[in-house]
């Protein structure tokens, strides 16, 4: 039993610090759409988009920056928190090092 509520405890530990990275992740990330430099970066994420879904896919931008566009039965999630979460996704195994021994 102590066992268990031990391996609960490191694991509530654990999903909390990731909790914690995805959050601080988004936020610098948003921090972004302050820049000089975001318009240059809207623009290239909305050409990225345009080149998966075509040239007539309707464009929203985002409040916390990026873009989403949409196409009939498509969709590109370019907004800057959704680029930060899957940035974070593709670390894997990498993100956990952070708070591992």
């Amino acid at each position: 039993r102590a066992r268990r509520e031990a391996r609960s405890r490191a694991l509530t530990a654990r999903r909390t610090s990731y909790e914690e990275l995805r959050r601080e992740a988004a936020e610098r990330v948003r921090e972004l759409r302050r820049n000089d430099d975001y318009p240059s970066l809207r623009e290239r994420l909305e050409h990225r988009a345009r080149v998966l879904l075509g040239p007539a896919a309707e464009t929203t931008e985002q409040a916390d920056g990026g873009v989403v566009v949409q196409a009939p039965g498509r969709r590109v999630d370019l907004s800057l928190t959704a680029l930060a979460d899957r940035a974070l996704d593709r670390m894997g195994g990498e993100a956990r090092s952070l708070w591992e021994p």
